[in-house]
């Protein structure tokens, strides 16, 4: 019986200061979060950006969940400046989704035809879409979790963040991504686009290693690979480390 693997790139870190030293407000699509808060104010000071909400004004939950199909550019200075508890300090945040502009994503396209023969692939921007992943999901403590535990800040620690990493999922072109937001995951085009990235994943590590590796630098970014178990049928981390 072959063997079947599954490869994953991932970022380190779903600090949401720490991801946004390192790309541009223009080439963000998407981005999410929700954040415990102190403040004690009793309206939403930022009611007049759509996407920051206080979800609840007893726990004081601060939701972002920005789109730029529905809400213009991102405005990083509002964001941060929500962040701000009561004694004027910065929170962090934990980023759970990020969708974003592969930067040179018309010549990362080419190179995608190339290696998979995919024509289709030329010629258009492309969105790279990353999901948070604790690490609590692993079966126990192995290579991956560790380099995730160890590449958190001190504030990170002392804020409580759950270790995550922020895990490529798959890419898609702009069009097809605009189709996806506007008729989340039912669309032919959207199933057919994840399918074949899905193949990628397990055949191809290439491609999700320069996707990744173009928006993060080099210390941010590993990857991972999983072989499926015979017995039982799960995924099992078979090796993790910068140069996979």
């Amino acid at each position: 019986m072959q063997k079947e693997f599954l490869y994953y790139r991932y970022v380190k870190t779903c600090s949401l200061f720490r991801l946004l030293e390192h790309i541009q407000e223009k080439d963000i699509m998407k981005l999410s979060f929700m954040r415990q808060i102190s403040k004690t104010e009793d309206k939403n000071p930022y009611s007049n950006i759509s996407y920051i909400r206080i979800l609840d004004y007893i726990t004081r939950k601060l939701q972002v969940d920005y789109c730029s199909l529905f809400n213009g550019q991102f405005n990083r200075q509002a964001v941060i400046g929500a962040l701000i508890d009561e004694k004027n300090n910065y929170l962090d945040a934990s980023v759970s989704t990020l969708h974003i502009i592969v930067p040179g994503s018309i010549r990362l396209g080419e190179r995608m035809a190339n290696m998979t023969g995919e024509k289709s692939y030329r010629n258009k921007e492309w969105v790279a879409i990353l999901k948070s992943r604790p690490v609590q999901r692993e079966h126990e403590e192995n290579e991956y979790t560790r380099k995730i535990r160890d590449f958190r800040t001190k504030t990170e620690i002392r804020q409580g963040f759950d270790p995550a990493s922020l895990d490529l999922q798959f890419a898609i072109c702009l069009p097809q991504w605009k189709i996806m937001i506007k008729s989340p995951s039912n669309t032919k085009k959207y199933k057919e686009a994840v399918n074949k990235w899905t193949q990628i994943m397990r055949n191809n590590r290439e491609i999700p290693k320069m996707i990744v590796d173009s928006i993060f630098p080099e210390e941010y970014v590993s990857g991972r690979i999983y072989q499926k178990g015979i017995r039982r049928g799960e995924w099992i981390l078979k090796e993790a480390g910068n140069k996979i």
